[in-house]
Protein backbone atom coordinates (compact mmCIF):
# COMPACT_ATOMS: atom_id res chain seq x y z
CA UNK A 1 0.00 0.00 0.00
CA UNK A 2 2.88 2.33 0.68
CA UNK A 3 3.96 1.89 -2.93
CA UNK A 4 0.55 2.95 -4.20
CA UNK A 5 0.58 5.99 -1.95
CA UNK A 6 4.02 6.99 -3.24
CA UNK A 7 2.88 6.48 -6.82
CA UNK A 8 -0.23 8.58 -6.23
CA UNK A 9 1.93 11.36 -4.81
CA UNK A 10 3.96 11.38 -8.02
CA UNK A 11 7.04 9.39 -6.99
CA UNK A 12 7.41 7.13 -10.03
CA UNK A 13 10.75 5.61 -8.96
CA UNK A 14 9.90 2.43 -7.04
CA UNK A 15 12.54 -0.26 -6.60
CA UNK A 16 12.21 -3.91 -5.67
CA UNK A 17 13.85 -3.39 -2.28
CA UNK A 18 11.43 -0.56 -1.48
CA UNK A 19 8.53 -2.74 -2.58
CA UNK A 20 9.68 -5.64 -0.36
CA UNK A 21 10.36 -3.35 2.59
CA UNK A 22 6.96 -1.70 2.19
CA UNK A 23 5.30 -5.14 2.09
CA UNK A 24 7.10 -6.35 5.24
CA UNK A 25 6.17 -3.15 7.15
CA UNK A 26 2.42 -3.45 6.58
CA UNK A 27 0.45 -4.11 9.76
CA UNK A 28 -1.35 -7.11 8.26
CA UNK A 29 1.92 -8.88 7.41
CA UNK A 30 3.45 -8.03 10.79
CA UNK A 31 0.34 -9.33 12.59
CA UNK A 32 0.27 -12.51 10.46
CA UNK A 33 3.90 -13.39 11.10
CA UNK A 34 3.64 -12.41 14.77
CA UNK A 35 0.60 -14.66 15.19
CA UNK A 36 2.37 -17.57 13.48
CA UNK A 37 5.45 -17.03 15.65
CA UNK A 38 3.44 -16.83 18.88
CA UNK A 39 1.50 -19.97 17.90
CA UNK A 40 4.73 -21.90 17.21
CA UNK A 41 6.36 -21.00 20.52
CA UNK A 42 3.20 -21.90 22.45
CA UNK A 43 2.06 -18.50 23.70
CA UNK A 44 -1.59 -19.24 23.00
CA UNK A 45 -1.92 -20.98 26.36
CA UNK A 46 -0.58 -17.88 28.11
CA UNK A 47 -3.30 -15.77 26.47
CA UNK A 48 -5.96 -18.25 27.59
CA UNK A 49 -4.76 -18.52 31.21
CA UNK A 50 -4.05 -14.84 31.94
CA UNK A 51 -7.22 -12.90 32.74
CA UNK A 52 -5.99 -9.59 31.31
CA UNK A 53 -4.74 -11.14 28.07
CA UNK A 54 -7.90 -13.22 27.83
CA UNK A 55 -10.02 -10.07 28.20
CA UNK A 56 -7.89 -8.39 25.53
CA UNK A 57 -8.48 -11.31 23.15
CA UNK A 58 -12.24 -11.18 23.76
CA UNK A 59 -12.21 -7.45 23.02
CA UNK A 60 -10.35 -8.09 19.77
CA UNK A 61 -12.91 -10.79 18.85
CA UNK A 62 -15.80 -8.40 19.49
CA UNK A 63 -14.15 -5.64 17.44
CA UNK A 64 -13.45 -8.06 14.61
CA UNK A 65 -17.18 -8.67 14.28
CA UNK A 66 -17.62 -4.97 13.46
CA UNK A 67 -14.95 -4.94 10.76
CA UNK A 68 -17.04 -6.27 7.87
CA UNK A 69 -20.01 -3.94 8.47
CA UNK A 70 -17.65 -0.95 8.73
CA UNK A 71 -15.86 -1.88 5.51
CA UNK A 72 -19.23 -2.33 3.81
CA UNK A 73 -20.30 1.16 4.90
CA UNK A 74 -17.08 2.67 3.58
CA UNK A 75 -17.38 0.84 0.28
CA UNK A 76 -21.05 1.74 -0.07
CA UNK A 77 -20.24 5.40 0.51
CA UNK A 78 -17.71 5.35 -2.37
CA UNK A 79 -20.04 3.73 -4.91
CA UNK A 80 -21.70 6.23 -7.21
CA UNK A 81 -23.70 4.84 -10.11
CA UNK A 82 -23.69 6.91 -13.26
CA UNK A 83 -25.88 5.81 -16.14
CA UNK A 84 -23.37 7.00 -18.74
CA UNK A 85 -20.78 4.45 -17.59
CA UNK A 86 -23.20 1.63 -16.85
CA UNK A 87 -23.14 -0.04 -20.29
CA UNK A 88 -19.35 -0.02 -20.50
CA UNK A 89 -19.07 -1.20 -16.87
CA UNK A 90 -21.43 -4.13 -17.51
CA UNK A 91 -19.51 -5.09 -20.66
CA UNK A 92 -16.24 -4.86 -18.72
CA UNK A 93 -17.57 -7.16 -15.99
CA UNK A 94 -18.98 -9.63 -18.52
CA UNK A 95 -15.70 -9.79 -20.46
CA UNK A 96 -13.63 -10.10 -17.28
CA UNK A 97 -15.83 -12.86 -15.87
CA UNK A 98 -15.94 -14.72 -19.19
CA UNK A 99 -12.15 -14.71 -19.52
CA UNK A 100 -11.52 -15.65 -15.89
CA UNK A 101 -14.12 -18.44 -15.86
CA UNK A 102 -12.63 -19.86 -19.07
CA UNK A 103 -9.13 -19.67 -17.58
CA UNK A 104 -10.39 -21.33 -14.40
CA UNK A 105 -12.06 -24.13 -16.36
CA UNK A 106 -8.88 -24.75 -18.35
CA UNK A 107 -6.75 -24.89 -15.19
CA UNK A 108 -9.32 -27.10 -13.46
CA UNK A 109 -9.58 -29.57 -16.33
CA UNK A 110 -5.94 -29.82 -17.33
CA UNK A 111 -4.01 -29.22 -14.12
CA UNK A 112 -6.31 -29.98 -11.19
CA UNK A 113 -8.13 -33.00 -12.66
CA UNK A 114 -5.74 -34.64 -15.15
CA UNK A 115 -2.31 -33.89 -13.70
CA UNK A 116 -2.82 -33.32 -9.96
CA UNK A 117 -6.03 -35.35 -9.41
CA UNK A 118 -7.21 -32.83 -6.82
CA UNK A 119 -10.55 -32.99 -5.03
CA UNK A 120 -13.57 -30.97 -6.20
CA UNK A 121 -13.11 -28.64 -3.23
CA UNK A 122 -9.89 -27.33 -4.82
CA UNK A 123 -11.69 -26.83 -8.11
CA UNK A 124 -14.41 -24.80 -6.40
CA UNK A 125 -11.75 -22.80 -4.54
CA UNK A 126 -9.95 -21.96 -7.79
CA UNK A 127 -13.15 -20.91 -9.54
CA UNK A 128 -14.15 -18.84 -6.52
CA UNK A 129 -10.77 -17.10 -6.56
CA UNK A 130 -11.17 -16.27 -10.25
CA UNK A 131 -14.68 -14.80 -9.94
CA UNK A 132 -14.01 -12.60 -6.92
CA UNK A 133 -14.17 -8.89 -7.70
CA UNK A 134 -11.03 -6.74 -7.72
CA UNK A 135 -10.13 -5.03 -4.43
CA UNK A 136 -12.48 -2.25 -3.39
CA UNK A 137 -9.58 -0.09 -2.34
CA UNK A 138 -8.65 0.71 -5.96
CA UNK A 139 -10.67 3.98 -6.17
CA UNK A 140 -8.93 5.29 -3.03
CA UNK A 141 -5.57 5.18 -4.81
CA UNK A 142 -6.71 6.92 -7.96
CA UNK A 143 -5.87 10.57 -8.54
CA UNK A 144 -8.27 12.86 -6.65
CA UNK A 145 -9.30 14.85 -9.71
CA UNK A 146 -10.04 11.75 -11.83
CA UNK A 147 -13.73 11.49 -10.87
CA UNK A 148 -14.89 10.02 -14.18
CA UNK A 149 -12.59 7.00 -13.84
CA UNK A 150 -13.35 6.68 -10.14
CA UNK A 151 -17.06 6.37 -10.94
CA UNK A 152 -16.33 3.87 -13.68
CA UNK A 153 -14.18 1.74 -11.36
CA UNK A 154 -16.80 1.98 -8.60
CA UNK A 155 -19.51 0.84 -11.03
CA UNK A 156 -17.37 -2.07 -12.20
CA UNK A 157 -16.63 -3.12 -8.61
CA UNK A 158 -20.29 -2.96 -7.57
CA UNK A 159 -21.52 -4.87 -10.62
CA UNK A 160 -18.70 -7.38 -10.28
CA UNK A 161 -19.66 -8.03 -6.66
CA UNK A 162 -23.24 -8.85 -7.60
CA UNK A 163 -22.11 -11.00 -10.53
CA UNK A 164 -19.63 -12.83 -8.27
CA UNK A 165 -22.45 -13.82 -5.91
CA UNK A 166 -24.54 -15.11 -8.80
CA UNK A 167 -21.60 -16.95 -10.38
CA UNK A 168 -20.67 -18.46 -7.03
CA UNK A 169 -24.12 -20.03 -6.71
CA UNK A 170 -23.72 -21.58 -10.17
CA UNK A 171 -20.17 -22.77 -9.47
CA UNK A 172 -21.07 -24.40 -6.18
CA UNK A 173 -24.12 -26.08 -7.69
CA UNK A 174 -22.06 -27.33 -10.65
CA UNK A 175 -19.10 -28.66 -8.66
CA UNK A 176 -20.66 -29.83 -5.40
CA UNK A 177 -22.95 -32.78 -5.80
CA UNK A 178 -24.86 -34.23 -2.88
Amino acid sequence: MGILVRYKEGNDKIGYWNMFYSFIKTPVIIATFSGMFLQKIGCVGVFERNIILSAFMETVKLLSLLTIPMISLIIGYEIKFKRENLKVAILTVLLRNLLLVLLGLIINNFIFMKISHLDRLFQVALMTMFILPPPFIIPLYMKDDDNENKWFVSNVLAINTVSAIVLYVFIVSAYIRV
